[in-house]
């Protein structure tokens, strides 16, 4: 059988291209795919930072496994423990039942004398009175006052005539209380109260005015007076090193 001359021309092309691709499909080599370069990750280090601000030591760190996070995953665990701690100091201190006693501290005020209130009953003999009022204002480091708040120390005297069951007056009795006047508060229920603390009692007996006079004013001198003076150097100190800062 004879062909046309287009035919065999025809399968020609085809069988030598088929060849020409055939060689060149298993002589060329696949050129690999580019891959994209990793990114170096940075993983938590403890330091003594982290002990000091929320107390995670080397061991704790350790044993936590912390060291598979991230630096930033770190960063994240640290900043959420500090707020947790610092929420709980905050609820603790609300909590805190807290009270003073004496004249409010202030930088301001000077803590160089001692401030006394006295209180009298009413029946209580004048010559007591002025007797022992004096006594205390010609003191350099007692300042009288007037307003209990604003004391180091209160005195309530209760003082009358001693006599016999024929109204002989045979001297004076004197009952001394000294207190301080104390602020509670309770932030947790916004609570503010005052109250007075009692520090002591005395009674005494003289045979005249003169002994009466000495006798509380020296008592009072050596004990509560006395302490407010130890307490007033304290607070002094603490006014200059506040205005210091």
């Amino acid at each position: 059988m004879k062909y046309p001359v287009r035919v065999v021309l025809l399968t020609s092309y085809i069988f030598c291209c088929a060849s020409v691709l055939s060689q060149t499909a298993t002589t060329q080599t696949p050129r690999p795919k580019p891959t994209l370069a990793q990114a170096k990750v940075e993983l938590a280090v403890w330091n003594d930072t982290a002990e000091k601000d929320v107390g995670l030591t080397e061991a704790n760190f350790k044993e936590a496994g912390l060291r598979k996070l991230t630096q930033a995953e770190y960063r994240v665990l640290l900043s959420w423990i500090e707020d947790q701690y610092a929420s709980r100091i905050k609820n603790a201190t609300d909590l805190v039942n807290t009270f003073s006693c004496g004249r409010p501290f202030n930088v301001l005020d000077s803590y160089d004398k001692v401030k006394l209130f006295l209180e009298f009953s009413d029946k209580s003999p004048s010559e007591l009175v002025s007797g022992i009022r004096e006594r205390f204002r010609n003191k350099k480091d007692v300042e009288i006052v007037f307003d209990e708040k604003d004391a180091d120390v209160v005195a309530r005297i209760l003082a009358f005539y001693s006599e016999t069951e024929s109204g002989h007056r045979t001297g004076f009795t004197v009952s001394v209380v000294t207190l301080q006047h104390c602020r509670e508060q309770l932030k947790a229920l916004n609570v503010d109260s005052e109250f007075e603390k009692f520090n002591g009692d005395y009674l005494q007996t003289s045979p005249g005015s003169t002994e009466a006079i000495e006798q509380v004013v020296s008592t009072l001198d050596a004990n509560d007076i006395e302490e407010a003076r130890k307490t007033n150097a304290w607070m002094k100190k603490a006014a200059e090193a506040t205005k210091q800062h």
